[in-house]
């Protein structure tokens, strides 16, 4: 199951030729950040973000994570948001499109955006979520259901609850009956039936 944390990347490996002094801070940040230590992470963005100028790596995108983690941490969401789609950027331009990373970073793009009443963002984003894990998982997998019920929550928050109502009806067709997916996915259908007064 996909899990709601938002999660800091852990590198494991092909440092190779990145700056010492980057890795080093990576290494105190992922620290810090699993520490929850979210003020002190932000408390370096100046001297970091600077060593992150032009650069084009995994490292890179990891580094802009933390502190996108950090700032969601402290309510910080429009910081949040920038960091995020600064990471998403990075990962497409890294060929990393169809990976756990990058629909995380959607995921967490898509709630963020719906804190802070983005709702059009929310939709855009929520919608490449579906995309990403339909080819990353299938659409019978629990990721997907657990993503396309939080998008059908999406939805209904934009009023759309026409397009939540067609979406949850054409989802329920590729779960089996048997599953607990196909339990939430009716539960949700249900709730959207209530909403339009139908029964």
């Amino acid at each position: 199951m996909k899990n709601y944390v938002f999660i800091s990347m852990l590198i494991a490996s092909g440092f190779g030729s990145f700056s010492q002094t980057l890795e080093e801070r990576y290494t105190e940040l992922d620290e810090l950040a699993k520490a929850q230590s979210y003020e002190d992470v932000i408390a370096q963005e100046n001297l970091v973000l600077p060593l992150l100028a032009n650069r084009l790596d995994t490292l890179a995108a990891a580094t802009v994570s933390i502190f996108a983690e950090a700032n969601y941490g402290v309510e910080d969401y429009d910081k949040a948001i920038l960091f995020w789609e600064q990471e998403r950027t990075l990962r497409l331009a890294l060929g990393q499109l169809e990976t756990d990373s990058y629909s995380s970073i959607l995921f967490n793009l898509t709630n963020t955006y719906s804190i802070v009443g983005r709702y059009q963002e929310t939709r855009t984003r929520g919608e490449e979520l579906l995309t990403i894990d339909e080819k990353l998982y299938g659409k019978g997998s629990p990721e997907y259901a657990e993503s396309l019920t939080f998008y059908l929550d999406v939805l209904i928050n934009l009023g759309n609850v026409k397009a939540a109502k067609n979406a949850a009806s054409a989802g329920l067709i590729n779960f089996n009956r048997k599953e607990s997916e196909y339990a939430l996915i009716l539960n949700k259908y249900a709730d959207i039936h209530n909403l339009t007064g139908e029964y």
